[in-house]
Parts: structure tokens; sequence; C-alpha cells
């Protein structure tokens, strides 16, 4: 299957949601402590400088692949692998979620994210098992909206970079911080995704 492109900004919008707190300056973590218990996890009027890093740490990484491609999500997990946010045996399957997304067919593309769920969501660690749920929803969500196969592949693809992305975020708080980053991630990507 083809590559789907997007246009630049939301390749950038993408981009952006992949790391918000993977790479907070340590000066910035060191401040929340300093300022108790209920201070944010980074400063919020320091969020420009963050994102502004992100966007160079991301693109050095990428490269010239675009973020909403095979490639590109692969590349995702790697950084995820990377930073140990997810194991090895969880990058496998995320993986394997995206080989599902970008080969399957119109017919099977539900049948194979359902396998990939039903297989690995009770052994995935939180965050995987999140994305695998996110995907196996978003599927048959993206499916009952368009009759183009490149719009539902679009949409799932989408809405596994929001899940990725905020998961990252999500980190930075602590707790259940990736899950609810996972799943608001991917509603913000839906969103931009289905309705545009």
């Amino acid at each position: 299957m083809k590559s789907i492109t997007l246009n630049r900004r939301e390749a950038a919008l993408g981009v952006v949601t992949v790391t918000i707190g993977a790479f907070v300056p340590a000066g910035a973590a060191a401040q929340q402590g300093a300022h108790g218990p209920d201070a944010p996890p980074f400063p919020p009027k320091g969020a420009g400088n963050i994102h502004e890093d992100i966007l160079l740490r991301i693109s050095e990484k990428l490269g010239t692949t675009a973020i909403n491609t095979e490639a590109g999500l692969s590349k995702l997990v790697q950084l995820l692998r990377e930073w140990d946010i997810i194991s090895q045996a969880d990058a496998e399957k995320l993986n394997k979620l995206i080989d599902a997304i970008f080969k399957s067919t119109q017919d099977e593309i539900i049948k194979r994210i359902d396998e990939l769920y039903e297989t690995f969501a009770a052994e995935a660690g939180a965050v995987t098992a999140a994305i695998l749920s996110i995907a196996r929803s978003s599927i048959r969500y993206a499916k009952t909206r368009f009759k183009e196969h490149h719009r539902v592949v679009e949409v799932v693809c989408s809405d596994v970079i929001g899940a990725l992305g905020g998961a990252v975020a999500g980190k930075k708080l602590g707790g259940y911080g990736s899950l609810i980053g996972a799943l608001a991630g991917a509603v913000g990507a839906s969103a931009k995704a289905a309705y545009e």
C-alpha cells in the first residue's frame, strides 16, 4: 500500500504530540519538587521551549521519514523503546500492529487488528495494551465513517500516533498518566483526522 500523504502541518502536529514529557530539561523536572506535590510536572511557561526541543530531537530521529507512514510509526516505536517507555517485547507487538494497519486489505484490517488485540493485550505492558485497544476501537469507528480504505488507514494511523505521543507526555505525570495520555492523544488525533 502506498504511504498516506498528509500535509506538512499535519505531520508537524503529529511530531509535536509524540514526546512532550520525554525531553523536559532536568532543571524543569527538579523544580516540581521545589514547588510542592501539586506543582505541574514542568513549568507551564516553559512549554514553548520544551516544544522546540522536542521538534528538533524528533526531527533528527525521523530524518526525511514522514511520521504518518509505516516507517515513521516504526521509528516512533524505536524512540519509545530507547526511552524505556515500552519493553522490547512490547515494541515487537506494536510493530505487528503497524504492519497490520499498513499491509491489510480493506476486508481483513479489522480481523487482523482484533487478532493482535486478543493475542497480545493481556500480556502486554499497560501502554501497549492501551494502544492495541485504541487501535481496535479506532478501526471500527473509521470503517463505519469512511468507505475509502485510505481514509480508514489515515484515521487509525493518526490515532496510533496520538496514543504513542500522549503516552509519552503522560509519563511525566507518573502513575496512570501514560494511560490517560494515550487515550487523550488518540481522541485528539482521531478528531483531527476524522472531521477535517
